[in-house]
């Protein structure tokens, strides 16, 4: 595991709690069953990160998705309206 603090990395050994049933590979190892099981243990411990994004990027997201859907009812009220004169 490395964990990246203000740039710097720094390599730490994971020290997880044993329990029955449980296979942590020695340090180093290269087995991907092993490496499977390191990566489950680790998700375990994981924290969610903390992320910044301008409030305008996720308006315009809101409002573009928004937009979509609104064209799309549009087009479907058109079309039923179109459909209703022809059955008349």
């Amino acid at each position: 595991m490395v964990v990246v603090l203000r740039g710097e990395i720094k390599p730490q050994t994971p020290e997880f709690p044993r329990r029955s049933g449980e296979f942590i590979p020695p340090f180093g190892e290269t087995d991907a069953d092993g490496l499977a099981v390191a990566v489950v243990l680790t998700l375990e411990f994981a924290e969610i990160a903390n992320v910044r994004v301008r409030l305008d990027h996720v308006a315009s997201l809101i409002v573009n998705a928004n937009h979509c859907i609104m064209g799309t009812a549009e087009k479907r009220e058109m079309l039923h309206a179109t459909r209703r004169k022809q059955a008349i």
